[in-house]
């Protein structure tokens, strides 16, 4: 049901995906009615870069382009991103606890000792002679290499599994996220045309009774209309202007709000390109759709999933105290001094090496209860998250019935507003004849009019309302209302 095509005139969508989109918006181009202006512009072009886009540039985008524009560069979903790489590589860090640790060293010292002073006896002469000593140097160089692996380590294992489990409820957080901004883009859109829709409405009504006005001033003038009628005429036609003006901003606002939500910067002038929307019964029943929401809401997993982290993390800490950690060690090294001779490669292997060997097993005893505190703290966590998501569970439930039951009571307001635009169009049509003949007041002909353009703006709003409360639902039941969508 499409209430009005208010923006269908501004221009058909551009298609495009993602970024993309963004190069179809108008460009500012001057005109080149000289040679020197077209030299002008390929300088412009060469050296200038892109022309920038121009402060009123319109954008047409359907609501599809303007979720693929979202999807990809929303921050929130950005940043996301972030952290579910985080979360990836926490596992692979964890993971590369089992892998051997290697090191190699090269060592090299030297020492001088300078001459010393003393007395011996001269053998030729029998007499004792003072003198200096010679200076000594000595030097030596040594090469190393050991390697480590952990052959048990019960807490290691489960701290993997943990951040396996966290990886995986960051998984779903992102899906979320991405929900979240599906929800976000299409409360932005249908905003925007239903903002649109009531400015048109609007202004159809300030041109009803600048009409009216008119008139009234003639027929005054030919006295056959009292001056109140001018008044009431003049009254009527300011606050028409007043809430003109209302629409107008409110229309830029919601322009602005949909810009920020797909991640543009300003100066993009956003023009709903796709306005027919169809109002169709959803089809779900409430017991059908709480059942969905509870098994596929992306929020209940990832908190599933951060319950198993926070178990596997209880077990990994108690792990650690009742199971020892086995590592065991392999060492080589080789050292040669100045004064020996280094005979090639083989001599690494021959002489002057030392090998080593071990396995080491550690259990503590003893860490000043610091173990058996954070254990506590960790159990308080994990049943704190427990009963969190028994509350996540129950608010969802509780969000499905109640955008199922206003997406019922929108549906049937749908319904009698437009009886009533119909009904407020008929009566409008007989209060003008019956003025036209004399029959009929002034004020019944205003009222009527009245009548007519309120009837209008509320069909508007419970039309763009109920399509906003069918997105709020999709967000809560997990994903698409079609089969198989996302």
């Amino acid at each position: 049901m499409n209430p009005s095509s208010s923006l269908r005139a501004m221009g058909p969508p551009r298609r495009g995906r993602g970024a993309r989109l963004l190069r179809g918006a108008d460009r500012y181009a001057p005109p080149l009615g000289s040679i020197a202006g077209l030299l002008a512009a390929l300088w412009a072009a060469l050296w200038a870069g892109p022309a920038p886009v121009a402060a009123d540039a319109a954008l047409h985008l359907s609501l599809d382009e303007c979720l693929d524009l979202a999807l990809e560069q929303n921050s929130r979903l950005v940043q996301q991103q972030y952290t579910t790489q985080v979360a990836d590589l926490q596992v692979t860090s964890a993971r590369n606890t089992f892998l051997p640790s290697a090191n190699a060293s090269y060592g090299y010292s030297g020492q001088r000792s300078g001459p010393r002073e003393g007395a011996y006896v001269d053998p030729a002469t029998g007499l004792l002679v003072t003198g200096l000593s010679e200076s000594k140097t000595s030097s030596s160089q040594s090469v190393g290499a050991n390697v480590s692996m952990t052959l048990y380590d019960r807490g290691a294992w489960g701290r993997l599994a943990a951040s396996k489990e966290g990886r995986r409820a960051a998984e779903m957080d992102q899906r979320q996220a991405r929900l979240q901004v599906v929800l976000e883009v299409k409360r932005g859109y249908f905003a925007l045309l239903q903002a649109a829709e009531l400015l048109e409405v609007q202004g159809e009504q300030v041109r009803l009774l600048e009409e009216t006005l008119r008139r009234a001033e003639a027929l005054h003038e030919m006295r056959s209309a009292p001056v109140s009628d001018v008044l009431s005429a003049r009254a009527n036609l300011a606050s028409a202007r007043a809430g003109l003006i209302q629409r107008e901003n409110s229309v830029e606002v919601a322009r602005a709000d949909l810009a920020l939500t797909l991640g543009l910067e300003a100066g993009h002038r956003l023009v709903a390109a796709q306005t027919d929307f169809a109002v169709e019964p959803v089809g779900l029943t409430a017991a059908a759709a709480v059942e969905r929401a509870l098994e596929t809401r992306p929020e209940l997993i990832s908190q599933k999933h951060s319950i198993l982290q926070a178990r596997e993390e209880i077990d990994a800490t108690r792990y650690g105290v009742l199971h020892p950690s086995v590592r065991a060690s392999a060492s080589y090294n080789w050292r040669v001094a100045s004064d020996e001779d280094f005979g090639g490669v083989e001599d690494l292997i021959l002489k002057n090496y030392g090998l080593g060997f071990g396995v080491s097993a550690s259990l503590p005893l003893f860490d000043r209860r610091g173990t058996s505190t954070s254990l506590k703290i960790q159990q308080l966590n994990y049943r704190r998250s427990l009963e969190a998501y028994e509350q996540a569970r129950r608010e969802a439930s509780a969000a499905v019935t109640q955008a199922l039951s206003t997406l019922a009571q929108l549906g049937r307001s749908i319904e009698a507003n437009g009886i009533a635009v119909r009904a407020s169009q008929e009566s409008f049509r007989l209060a003008q004849e019956r003025y036209d003949v004399g029959t009929g007041t002034f004020l019944e002909r205003l009222q009527a009019q009245t009548s007519l353009f309120e009837a209008r703006s509320s069909l508007v709003r419970v039309t763009y309302d109920y399509h906003i409360q069918l997105a709020v639902l999709e967000e809560a039941v997990g994903g698409n209302l079609q089969p198989g969508g996302e």
